[in-house]
This record gives structure tokens, sequence and C-alpha cells, in this order.
């Protein structure tokens, strides 16, 4: 697609803009579809710190030393 005397543009069947995938025909499955993985990766990451902040409450009532509670919190933030 040629716009005015020097801008050329692309033309392609979808793209992200503003975090939001947009199609050529309007279809929002490719939206739909980022998202749901979006919040799937947000929603584990979750699960695993409520786990490990579960684990250190239980430590900690069982009268576990601090440093050896803290040590699987800081393991559990790399979130790999």
């Amino acid at each position: 697609m040629h716009i005015g005397a020097s801008a050329n543009l692309q033309v392609v069947d979808k793209f992200c803009y503003l975090g939001d995938m947009l199609s050529v025909d309007g279809d929002a499955d490719a939206a739909v579809q980022a998202r749901i993985q979006i919040g799937r990766n947000k929603f584990r990451q979750l699960v695993q710190l409520q786990l490990q902040l579960e684990m250190w409450a239980n430590a900690q009532r069982d009268g576990t030393p601090a440093e050896h509670r803290w040590r699987p919190l800081f393991n559990a933030a790399k979130f790999g």
C-alpha cells in the first residue's frame, strides 16, 4: 500500500496494537487467544506464590527458624 510521496506500508493479516491482536477480517479470535494465554500465565504465577506463602506460614507455626522459612519463598520468586 502506498500513502503519500514517501510512505509505504506493508499489508499483513494480523498485528499487535496496544497489546491487542487485530486482524484484517475483524475477527477477534487472535485477541481472545492472546488474552487467555496472558491470564493463564498470571494465574499460574499467583498460584505458585500462594503455595509458597502457605508453606511459609505453616513453617512459622511449626517453629521453623526464619532463615529456613524464607529460602523457599525467594526461590519461588523467579517464576521461571
